[in-house]
């Protein structure tokens, strides 16, 4: 069986941003929901699911979203990541990956010596 690695994926509304300018803007869609950016979270396999599923309180959001909006889910989303709806698997690993990226990294010389570090060492 295939082996999938889970993790916590934090987008912040900086990185949406830098996604959004970084891609081409011949697009489908345009987007609704206006802003810099968005931050939203998840656990789990960086996959389309995961990622709707994040993005689906954002889009749920009256106060975010005009009520004249027509895009689907899918399409606001593939607008917010600066894709057609044809290639939103490819914006959303490409979002997934630059946030992974981001991530700070911690590596153990960096653990409190005995005592202080030893639960650190046991949660992560």
């Amino acid at each position: 069986p295939k082996q999938t690695t889970t993790m916590s994926i934090k987008l912040p509304k900086h990185l949406l941003l830098f996604v959004l300018l970084s891609t081409p803007s011949a697009l489908a869609q345009t987007a609704c929901i206006k802003g810099g950016g968005y931050e939203m979270s998840f656990k789990g396999t960086c996959n389309k699911d995961n990622f709707l599923g994040a993005f689906e309180t954002i889009y749920e959001d009256a106060l975010l979203k005009p009520a004249g909006c027509t895009n689907t889910l899918e399409e606001e989303l593939a607008a917010q990541l600066g894709v057609n709806t044809a290639d939103l698997d490819d914006g959303i690993k490409e979002a997934c990956k630059a946030a992974q990226d981001a991530k700070q990294v911690i590596t153990l010389h960096n653990v409190p010596p005995k005592k202080v570090g030893e639960r650190f060492v046991s949660d992560y």
